[in-house]
């Protein structure tokens, strides 16, 4: 009979990081290190922005900073183009930046909870995040 695989020797890499509800109000730069996560969760938190460094995860699938008390998405988050999800639910931002114009996989922004442009927010509603994805690509985040 064959001898089975070692699997323990195999390189198991973790693609996901939770650090929802610990009452951060910054993040520490070492997590801009974990360039192979696919999903990041910073939610339930007192955060004030994202840091640009949040571009250097271009393997994210899923960011969820819902929760927290961030006024703006940094342009850098366009770099992340693999992203499909972005939930910044309950937070203070107005707009978006044209460089999510660049994240061309994203299936799903949640927005509710936010004083959002209601130019963009009749947008997804009426169109989705496929059109507005397209509309800040082309035109920016106003008409």
């Amino acid at each position: 009979s064959e001898r089975p695989s070692n699997k323990a020797t195999e390189v198991q890499e973790w693609k996901g990081l939770s650090l929802d509800g610990h009452g951060y109000i910054s993040l520490s730069s070492a997590i801009f290190n974990y360039k192979h996560l696919h999903e990041l969760f910073i939610g339930s938190n007192k955060l004030l922005a994202i840091p640009p460094t949040i571009g250097t995860l271009r393997n994210l699938r899923v960011l969820d900073l819902s929760t927290n008390n961030v006024s703006e998405l940094p342009a850098e988050l366009g770099m992340c183009t693999h992203l499909e999800k972005l939930y910044f639910f309950d937070n203070n931002i107005r707009t978006l930046p044209r460089e999510l114009g660049s994240l061309s996989e994203l299936q799903m922004l949640g927005v509710q909870g936010n004083p959002l442009d209601s130019t963009l927010k009749q947008m997804i509603i009426d169109s989705g995040t496929k059109a507005l994805i397209l509309h800040l690509r082309e035109n920016g985040p106003s008409k």
